[in-house]
């Protein structure tokens, strides 16, 4: 690269080439990516890309890539595979569950410790109800 810089590219879509030849290099394979590349004083823009993509890292629509751009070739970038996080590695950036995510789980506990309360009455012989 002539005017490396680093940048984002967010995935628009991912495509394996030859999925059916996956068994014989399980760690790696062949793949076309969509993406939207952001980079620092340049406009955003599109790019179809083929990479050799880790199978355990295999990017999903909306990951967004750790990439190095050519300035001098802006349809010439590099992703930077090794600065993704592995499988069941935790991150700081684990999102919470959003708001009504937690309103409904909570409902649904309220729920089961009244349904527990009722089985554990009807074990006992007590009466069910107020």
């Amino acid at each position: 690269m002539r005017h490396p810089a680093r940048a984002t590219a967010e995935v628009v879509s991912c495509h394996a080439l030859r999925p059916g030849l996956l068994h014989l290099t399980p760690t790696r394979c062949n793949a076309v990516l969509e993406l939207d590349v952001t980079a620092p004083g340049a406009a955003p823009y599109r790019l179809e890309q083929r990479s050799n993509v880790p199978t355990q890292q295999w990017p999903q629509a909306g990951a967004r890539l750790p990439v190095t751009v050519d300035r001098a070739n802006p349809q010439h970038i590099r992703i930077h595979w090794g600065e993704l996080p592995l499988p069941g590695e935790v991150t700081a950036q684990a999102p919470c569950p959003p708001a009504p995510e937690m309103s409904r789980m909570a409902g649904l506990a309220k729920l089961l410790g009244g349904a527990n309360e009722i089985r554990e009455t009807l074990r006992d012989g007590g009466p069910v109800g107020p």
